[in-house]
């Protein structure tokens, strides 16, 4: 830097050209240094946020998969989950129940008669049959005696394990009933003493 005397008599600086352009070049690496300090900034910015959404994303898919592992039961009786769930479950290795649709299983030939052995007892016979393409459960059944004037003089629920008999079936009900395979259903129920011998049977 120097100190130049003026046409007017007065003095004024001038910048040695090197120092100018060291001064030049300090100013262009500062703004550098900032742009870079703030694009920085910028992209950590940007993956604290990508690290939060992940987060959020993670913990949404697996409260997701939660609810339908606790409704699975649920969402398998829908024909239109089923397949994904069983795809989901041959992943995580869980188990789904058999489909059911009990409006699918027709009930055949019943008869009600007193019992061989025992006079307080009578025995209802009958033949179930799944008219669905698909295994389904062995239903509940309920057997309801009417009197004449077509009031329920005595009935009782039965679980697949009581009314098998077969000790074949009774070991296989859990596997559920075969598509348009007649199940022979033989059912012991106490007499009630009225002479009753018209029936109903209800699945459930």
């Amino acid at each position: 830097m120097a100190v130049v005397p003026g046409r007017d008599g007065r003095s004024s600086l001038q910048l040695d050209p090197h120092a100018a352009a060291r001064l030049a070049d300090d100013w262009q690496e500062l703004a550098r240094l900032e742009i870079e300090a703030t694009e920085h900034d910028a992209a950590r910015r940007r993956r604290s946020r990508g690290v939060w959404l992940g987060g959020i994303l993670l913990l949404a898919l697996a409260l997701g998969l939660q609810a339908v592992y606790v409704q699975r039961d649920t969402l398998a009786a829908d024909p239109r989950w089923r397949p994904a769930l069983e795809a989901l479950c041959a992943v995580a290795g869980c188990e789904l129940p058999l489909p059911r649709d009990v409006d699918r299983i027709r009930l055949v030939r019943g008869q009600v008669s007193d019992h061989p052995e025992r006079d307080d007892a009578l025995v209802a016979t009958a033949s179930l049959v799944n008219e669905a393409a698909f295994r389904q459960p062995f239903p509940l059944l309920q057997l309801s005696l009417l009197n004449d004037n077509q009031d329920v003089a005595g009935e009782r629920w039965f679980h697949p394990s009581d009314y098998l008999g077969d000790a074949e079936y009774a070991e296989r009900w859990q596997q559920g009933m075969p598509p348009n395979t007649p199940i022979r259903v033989r059912l012991v129920l106490e007499d009630p003493g009225s002479g009753a011998r018209q029936y109903l049977f209800h699945l459930r």
